[in-house]
């Protein structure tokens, strides 16, 4: 029996996937694929949250790392700090902190532009209290000068100033919080750790704690070098004679 060659090879194709009974591919044929040039290859691709209006980003960055109270940092014992609880016989006890530290957050590791826009953000709108001077210099030594110069609020002595107590209770305060002061300016200031960044509390009879400034308190501060030390109200005032005359 003849038999008709063209229809054999037809036949054959109908065998092959993406064809039909007539031996017409349904789908066009794929181009080879191109690889991609050394440059593509080593070009991550661009992050959609990246690509957002810069004061969108800031205020996502706001929202993900400004707590709306103090950040409590741990003891110098612990790894990690935890909640004060408002029953304790402390002068931080009216005041209570409710926000814990544990290290920088996630977000400041994601990428080197986030973490260039936002560390700003962390240190310099967040106001960090320690529970003791051990702690303060814990969470100072590792931060880095640039960083140190970032923080604009930062807590370093616990204890209150008892406004309605003995000028003897007073001078004790003040001889205290100079001592760990410039201990800290002197140990983990690295040039860095500002003055007027610095917060003391105060305490009416009744009142919840009062944060303020050094010198709304009376203490000043003396250059020394490149650094500065912090002085007593009364050295202030005698520094203040000295340059009257």
């Amino acid at each position: 029996m003849f038999s008709n060659p063209l229809k054999r090879s037809f036949l054959c194709l109908t065998a092959e996937p993406g064809t039909v009974c007539a031996g017409l591919p349904t789908k066009k044929p794929r181009a080879a694929a191109v690889p991609p040039t050394p440059q593509q290859a080593i070009q991550p691709p661009k992050s959609a949250f990246l690509s957002l209006p810069g004061e969108l980003r800031n205020e996502i960055y706001n929202h993900a790392l400004v707590q709306p109270a103090p950040i409590s940092l741990p003891y110098a014992y612990e790894t990690r700090s935890t909640t004060r609880s408002t029953s304790s016989n402390n002068a931080l006890a009216s005041a209570p902190t409710t926000v814990t530290y544990s290290g920088e957050p996630p977000i400041l590791r994601t990428s080197r532009l986030i973490r260039f826009e936002a560390t700003p953000i962390y240190y310099g709108c967040n106001i960090f209290s320690a529970p003791s001077p051990a702690s303060a210099h814990k969470f100072l030594k590792p931060l880095s000068a640039a960083k140190m110069s970032m923080l604009r609020f930062f807590r370093p002595v616990e204890l209150a100033l008892e406004l309605h107590g003995s000028s003897q209770v007073r001078q004790r305060w003040e001889e205290s919080v100079k001592r760990t002061i410039n201990r800290l300016v002197k140990d983990v200031g690295k040039g860095s750790l500002r003055w007027d960044i610095l917060q003391v509390g105060v305490k009416g009879r009744g009142e919840r704690i009062k944060w303020v400034g050094l010198r709304e308190v009376g203490f000043g501060v003396k250059s020394e070098g490149e650094g500065w030390s912090l002085v007593g109200p009364q050295e202030e005032d005698a520094m203040k004679g000295v340059a009257a005359t």
